[in-house]
Parts: structure tokens; sequence; C-alpha cells
């Protein structure tokens, strides 16, 4: 009979790796200062999802449920940005308002929805990303990116919008950062 207690012994003993005694190298930190947002809005519904096939077969005729289930972010999304906690020396002045819109592009040639979505709060001159996901438990979350100051400051905002409630109100989180050089991607 074989004791228990040694193979438990055994597995408890530290292994040892090759180069674990080795240092980390250091990378220098571009980041300069951070500050977190808390984001609210609203959001206004600009088209029901389209009704054009049975879900069960996939073809035609419409069998009176939307095609498309969970995130539907056609519509308008507003809200602004407060800031929560800041380590920045001048504390960053979000925009008055983000606004954004979410078109419904039909292609049969897609297997899913497709959409466009377009920045319209603020007018931006410099460089941005916008683009809405779904982001798991009936919720829409959108993500911004948006450089200023020649990409050394970032703003990057994650509105959400619960899909149960798409009258909204939208909720969500965001970090501003100033950097030492550019990091626009």
């Amino acid at each position: 009979m074989t004791n228990p207690g040694r193979f438990l012994i055994l597995a408890l003993l530290p292994a040892c790796g090759v180069g674990d005694d080795a240092p980390l190298p250091s990378t220098p930190e571009e980041r300069i200062c951070t500050a977190t947002l808390a984001l609210t809005g609203t959001f206004m519904m600009g088209a029901a999802a389209p009704d054009e096939v049975n879900n069960d077969t996939r073809l035609p005729p419409a069998d009176g449920m939307p095609d498309v289930t969970g995130c539907w972010p056609t519509g308008v999304w507003t809200f602004t940005a407060a800031v929560t906690e800041n380590t920045c020396a001048t504390p960053p002045v979000p925009e008055p308002q983000y606004r954004f819109t979410g078109t419904f592009i039909a292609d049969s040639m897609m297997e899913g929805p497709t959409y466009d979505f377009a920045l319209n709060a603020p007018v931006l001159t410099e460089n941005y990303r916008l683009k809405v996901s779904s982001g798991g438990g009936g919720l829409c979350e959108g993500g911004i990116e948006i450089y200023t100051d020649g990409a050394t400051k970032a703003w990057i905002l994650h509105p959400t919008l619960n899909v149960f409630n798409m009258s909204g109100p939208l909720a969500g989180v965001g970090e501003y950062a100033e950097y030492d050089k550019a990091v626009y991607p």
C-alpha cells in the first residue's frame, strides 16, 4: 500500500525554472498621468431591428420577431464624462458632450448585421476610432478613442447600453491619459 501523503509533499515542493533569477527588463514609462471618468447619458433608437426572415429557417417570409437579438446599436448615443480620479497636474476637461450615431446597413451578402458609426460631437480635426460591440449580458458597449494634442493625450470612452432597456440611460467608464510622445496607433 502506498502512502498518499508522500505524493502530496512532493507536489508542494517549489519548482525550479530556467532563468527565474534574471532581472526583468526595464522599460521607460511613457504615461505621464491619468484620470478615470464616469459616463452618463441617453440613447435614442434610430430604427427597430429588421424582420425580413423566419428566425427558425432564416428564410422569408418574416415571422413577426426581430432578425437581430442582443446588441442593436442603431440610433443616437449622447453622453457626458465626469472626472472621478485624477493624477494629472492640470485636471483634464472633458468635452461638454459626446455624441455618435449608429446606422444599420442592410446587406444580404453579410452573415450578420453591419453598422456604420459617425462621431457627431465633438467635431474633431485629430485622430479617433469608434466602434460598438456586444459586451455580453445584454450590453452594447461603445468604444471611442480620441487622440488630441499631436496624439499625446488620449480619451478612451466606453459608454454602455443595456439592451433590455433600449431607451437608455447610458452609463459607462472612461480613462484620460497624457503621454510623453505620440501614442496614436
